[in-house]
């Protein structure tokens, strides 16, 4: 898997199965979940769709998500591709941010 440069330090994610956004830093996998980064250039979701690199430990191997498509596969898309395996890495990745009325925001584990 190659280092990717970006014009940017972090993506704006929304998750697909919560639809809450955070934002991430895929150099460093830091995540943010209540707050925009206060540093750094933020880079907006495409309207049509990002493509994600994800790590697939069964087969250890990278594999591609499309945002808009729900689209999963094994070929790296000729399109622009933000890799999310080092926030995968981070405990909070297999998390998810559930809304509570009362409380505010929680995360539950997956």
């Amino acid at each position: 898997m190659m280092s990717e440069t970006y014009d940017w330090d972090w993506v704006e994610v929304s998750d697909p199965s919560t639809k809450l956004v955070y934002y991430a830093n895929p150099s460093t996998g830091e995540c943010l979940w209540q707050e925009k980064p206060t540093a750094g250039s933020i880079k907006p979701p495409n309207p049509n769709g990002d493509w994600w690199e994800l790590w697939d430990d069964k087969n250890q191997l990278p594999y591609y998500y499309h945002t808009e498509l729900n689209l999963t596969q094994w070929n790296k898309p000729e399109e622009d591709v933000v890799s999310l395996v080092k926030i995968q890495q981070v405990r909070f990745f297999f998390y998810y941010c559930e809304w509570v009325k009362e409380g505010g925001l929680v995360l539950r584990e997956r």
